[in-house]
C-alpha cells in the first residue's frame, strides 16, 4: 500500500484531544496512541473505508502525535508538524467551543447509532 490519506479535520481533532491527555497525565502517550489509532480506524470504518492493517496504525499514529505536539508547542519538537494540526491546535486555543463541537462530531461519527 501506498503513502496514507491525509488526515482530516475530525481526525485530527481527535488526535490533539488524545495529545491533550498525555500531557494532562490522564493517559500515557502509549495508551493515548493506542485509543487513537482504535478510534481512527473505528471513525473510517463506520464512515465506509476500507482499511487494512496499516491503516493509521500505532506506529504512524505514534508519528501523527509527533506532528501534532510540534504544533502545539509552536515549535518543531521531533517531527515538523502539518498546516491541518497547526490549525487544530489554533482553533482549541481561539475558539474552544468550535473545538468542542468537532470533537463531539468526531465521537458521533464514529457511532453514528448513538446521534
Amino acid at each position: 500500500m501506498g503513502r496514507q490519506d491525509s488526515f482530516t479535520e475530525h481526525e485530527a481533532v481527535l488526535l490533539l484531544d488524545a495529545y491533550l491527555k498525555t500531557i494532562s497525565g490522564e493517559m500515557s502517550r502509549k495508551e493515548a496512541i493506542e485509543r487513537c489509532s482504535n478510534d481512527l480506524r473505528h471513525l473510517a470504518a463506520e464512515n465506509g473505508a476500507v482499511i487494512d492493517e496499516k491503516f493509521r496504525s500505532l506506529s504512524g499514529v505514534s508519528s501523527q502525535m509527533m506532528r501534532m505536539e510540534s504544533a502545539y508547542c509552536g515549535k518543531t519538537v521531533a517531527l515538523a508538524s502539518t498546516r491541518l494540526f497547526i490549525e487544530i491546535v489554533s482553533i482549541y486555543n481561539s475558539n474552544p467551543e468550535k473545538y468542542e463541537r468537532l470533537l463531539i462530531e468526531a465521537k458521533q461519527m464514529m457511532n453514528p447509532k448513538n446521534i
